[in-house]
């Protein structure tokens, strides 16, 4: 594991050798990579989506140098376009699921990520922030990645 990461491990942790990272699990059923993309300037990228053994769909970004870890994943979900107003950015074409008279989108209401959820749990639990229910709360969110938590957060 990067050195990094074991500094960010609790004083006097004996089990630094287990600390979850976000990989790819055993349980994928299939995989479709959607797109590849290099040049000269950024590293290079995959773009794919995994159906897992219950028929749940992802879709991933990982780097190409770090194959073995997600940078950024997302739930596909199928909606009917006749009963949900579907936006552009929404649109996910995957070669999995595909339902007649429904379309793939992106969920933007659901969290991949454990971690991401028990950071947005701190939260609730912070009485100083003393918001209502209907009042707007400012949040700076550094290193947005692929942006899924932010874009969560607007949703």
């Amino acid at each position: 594991m990067n050195a990094k990461i074991l500094d960010l491990s609790p004083h006097g942790c004996n089990n630094y050798d287990s600390i979850p990272i976000m990989t790819v699990g055993e349980d994928i059923g299939a995989k479709s990579i959607i797109n590849v993309k290099a040049n000269n300037n950024i590293e290079g990228f995959i773009v794919q989506d995994l159906k897992d053994s219950e028929g749940k769909i992802v879709r991933q970004i990982i780097f190409e140098n770090k194959y073995d870890q997600i940078q950024s994943e997302m739930q596909i979900v199928f909606r009917d376009p006749k009963k949900h107003e579907l936006q552009p950015h929404e649109l996910a074409n995957s070669e999995f699921g595909k339902k007649k008279g429904k379309e793939g989108v992106l969920n933007f209401d659901f969290l991949t990520s454990e971690y991401q959820a028990a950071m947005l749990s701190g939260l609730h639990m912070v009485p100083s922030l003393g918001y209502e229910k209907d009042q707007k709360l400012n949040i700076l969110h550094l290193g947005t990645g692929a942006g899924i938590l932010p874009t969560f957060l607007v949703s």
